[in-house]
């Protein structure tokens, strides 16, 4: 498992995340990781409709990150041991 910076420049405003930490297989994976998801709280990029949704399967309809595609990421480390991919901390910039 690898470990990512990912950060999005397109929103900058308030109550928006600007980067996160997370652990992804790849990059590709990394960039498809919402700041917001949580064991409580998963969103999931959903490819058909290229949006954001929740557990179930409706669409995230806040404006607090970006599109996959706006994402950018860079690789920081490997973590040990196999684990789920998974957001280890992330910026929230809270108005």
């Amino acid at each position: 498992m690898m470990i990512w910076k990912i950060w999005q420049e397109t929103n900058d405003d308030y109550d928006t995340f600007g980067e996160a930490i997370v652990t992804a297989p790849d990059a590709e994976s990394a960039k498809r990781i919402h700041p917001a998801s949580s064991s409580y709280s998963r969103y999931t990029w959903n490819e058909d409709n290229n949006c954001w949704v929740d557990r179930d399967g409706e669409e995230v309809v806040n404006y607090d990150w970006v599109k996959v595609d706006e994402v950018q990421v860079e690789l920081l480390g490997i973590a040990t041991g196999e684990r789920p991919s998974m957001v280890l901390c992330a910026n929230f910039r809270a108005g």
